[in-house]
C-alpha cells in the first residue's frame, strides 16, 4: 500500500463517531453521564483496533522515501448537546468525535 502523495497522513483505522445518551435530574449529571457512556465506549473500540495497526502497517511505503511511517493515534472526545425536558429534567446526547490511527510519514 502506498500513501497518498498530497496528503501527509492517512487513515489506518477510522472509526466513530460513536452516541450515546442520558438523562438525570440535573444538566450537569446528564451531562457526565453521557460524556461517561460515549468515551467508555469509544475507548472499548480503539483498543480493539490498535491490536489491528501492526499487522495494517506491513507493507504500506511512503511516496517522499522515508522508511517506515509512524502511526498517530487519533483519541476520541466527547461532543454535547443537552435539552432541559418538561418536567424539568435534563436530557443528553453525547456524540465522539472521529477517532483511531493515522500512519504519519515521517518526512512532511
Amino acid at each position: 500500500m502506498l500513501l497518498d502523495a498530497r496528503a501527509t497522513s492517512e487513515w489506518v483505522v477510522k472509526l466513530g463517531p460513536t452516541e450515546r445518551t442520558a438523562h438525570a435530574s440535573t444538566r450537569s449529571q446528564a451531562e457526565d453521564g453521557a460524556r461517561a457512556l460515549v468515551l467508555e465506549a469509544a475507548e472499548a473500540v480503539h483498543r480493539k483496533a490498535a491490536e489491528l495497526v501492526p499487522m495494517l502497517m506491513e507493507g504500506l511505503h511512503c511516496p517522499t522515501g522515508c522508511a517506515a511511517p509512524e502511526v498517530d493515534e487519533v483519541v476520541p472526545e466527547a461532543e454535547l448537546h443537552s435539552y432541559q425536558l418538561d418536567d424539568g429534567k435534563w436530557f443528553c446526547i453525547a456524540v465522539s468525535s472521529v477517532f483511531g490511527y493515522k500512519a504519519v510519514c515521517k518526512r512532511g
